[in-house]
Order: C-alpha cells, then sequence, then structure tokens
C-alpha cells in the first residue's frame, strides 16, 4: 500500500497489532510556513481526554499531527513505537481531510470496510439513531451538522482504539448532542476529543481535560476542577493549573463564587 492514494489521502487509516494502550509525545513541534503552530508539547495518554481552547489556539492542528497529517519535531510514540516512522495504526479521526477518497458516503463507507475494517452496519444504525439518511451523498454538501455527524460515524464505526475527535457537538441539537455522547463514551480506549462546548462538559466530569493556549498543552486536570475554577494572574500556590498567556503567567485555582470562565474563546478576556 506504500505510496498508493490510500496512504496519501487517508494516513493512519489500517490497523496493526497494539498491545499497551499509550499515546506520549516529548518536545512535539509544528512550523508551517515559517509560523510555530504547536510549541514543545509533552503528555502521555491511555485513556480519552478533552482538549479545550480558544479558536487558534492550535487544536485542529495537534490533532491532525497525531493523525498523520503532518511532520513533526520532536517525538510522538505510539506504543512505543514513532509515529513518524509508523504507516499505519489503530486511529480514526473525523478530519473531513481523512474523507477526500470518494464522493459518496457509501463509497468512502466500502473503502473504509475494506482498508480499515470499518462496520457498515454499525454506521447504519448510528445513522438510524440520529434520523440521517447520508449514503448516497456527497459527505461535503450535507449541512454542517451532517457532516460532524458522519465524519465522526465513519470515524467511530470501524471500533478504533485511538480517537482524534474535533469539535462533535459542533452544529448539533440537544438531542442528538446527547447521541454523540454516548458514541463518544463508548468507542475508543483513548484519545483526544476537542469542544468548545462548555454545557456539554458537564456530562464528562470525571474524564481528564487539557487546556491549549498559544499553541502550548496544559495539563491534565479533571472536567469536574475545570468547571470550579477561575483563572487569576500570577503563580499561585496550590494552583490546579499554570500556564502563560504571551509573556504574562496566570494560575486556575478552585472557586467557589461561581466565576468560572463561561467562554474558553474569550478566555482573553477574562485576563
Amino acid at each position: 500500500m506504500k505510496g498508493t492514494i490510500f496512504e496519501l489521502t487517508c494516513p493512519l487509516i489500517l490497523k496493526v497489532s497494539i498491545l499497551n494502550h499509550m499515546i506520549e509525545a516529548n518536545n512535539l513541534s509544528l512550523e508551517i510556513r515559517g509560523k510555530i503552530i504547536l510549541k514543545n508539547i509533552n503528555f502521555r495518554l491511555n485513556n480519552k481526554a478533552l482538549i479545550l481552547g480558544p479558536n487558534g489556539s492550535g487544536k485542529t492542528t495537534l490533532l491532525k499531527t497525531l493523525s498523520g497529517f503532518y511532520r513533526y519535531k520532536g517525538s510522538v510514540k505510539i506504543d512505543g513505537n514513532e509515529l513518524k516512522d509508523i504507516n499505519y495504526i489503530s486511529l480514526s479521526t473525523n478530519i473531513p481531510d481523512a474523507y477526500y477518497i470518494a464522493m459518496k458516503v457509501k463509497d468512502i463507507l466500502s473503502i473504509l470496510s475494506e482498508i480499515k475494517g470499518c462496520k457498515k452496519d454499525l454506521f447504519e444504525s448510528m445513522m438510524k439513531e440520529v434520523n440521517i439518511n447520508p449514503l448516497d451523498k456527497n459527505p461535503f454538501s450535507l449541512s454542517m451538522g451532517e457532516k460532524t455527524i458522519v465524519f465522526t460515524a465513519l470515524a467511530l464505526s470501524s471500533e478504533p482504539k485511538i480517537v482524534m475527535i474535533d469539535e462533535p457537538f459542533e452544529n448539533l441539537d440537544k438531542n442528538r448532542k446527547n447521541i454523540m455522547m454516548k458514541w463518544l463514551n463508548k468507542y475508543g480506549k483513548e484519545g483526544f476529543i476537542v469542544t468548545h462546548d462548555l454545557e456539554m462538559l458537564k456530562n464528562f466530569q470525571e474524564w481528564n481535560m487539557y487546556l491549549m493556549i498559544e499553541g502550548k498543552l496544559y495539563g491534565p486536570i479533571t472536567v469536574k476542577e475545570f468547571l470550579s475554577s477561575k483563572l487569576v494572574e500570577g503563580n499561585k500556590e496550590g494552583s490546579i493549573l499554570k500556564i502563560e498567556i504571551g509573556e504574562r503567567k496566570y494560575s486556575l485555582v478552585s472557586s467557589k463564587d461561581n466565576s468560572s470562565i463561561l467562554d474558553i474563546n474569550n478566555i482573553y478576556d477574562y485576563v
């Protein structure tokens, strides 16, 4: 398969044996067209965790990097194997770039069934659950909410071990958000899920999460800790998390006065 269209357009979509589930990054950095996007990121992940951060902070780029779209500096290892040296791993993403392999959803599903073990019956049952019938449609002609659902279902219907899911609640109504939440809890053993939806965070309080700000990743902390915290200036003793914004230092501290960050996109307004 090396050098074929499948390798070029669908990075990291075939399975290999995975023994010790672990994703580990050491000094991961990424520069695109002379601009540094990811800055010395370090983490060890053996479960699913959320990433929150303002628009433009590098969240989607991090998912793309971990899904094999970019050549990075530093180290990313999956079960001890360097990511840049692996052709295929048991990883799925809902990032649209991975699905430019056919014009109709049914053809994408057929290709993924052959090369990745994507389960057609599971995908179709997921579509019935959300009352969408996309099989004969071009996925890029769907509404924004339908795209979110279809790409995420395509990613999850292979029952992957590792998931990299970007904004799965975007443009969904309450009922479909709840269905999506159920899918995210059920499928995948480890990986990152990026979201801006702070309302949905209440349903993931025991999960770990990270903050991403200006290309740097901070954490982990629990969602419960984040939801009961506020951001204050300076390095505060006993803080939950210490972060930098520009050249200034801030601390995330426990708060009982309901003054937590209400919109992660407006984090700069709170400092």
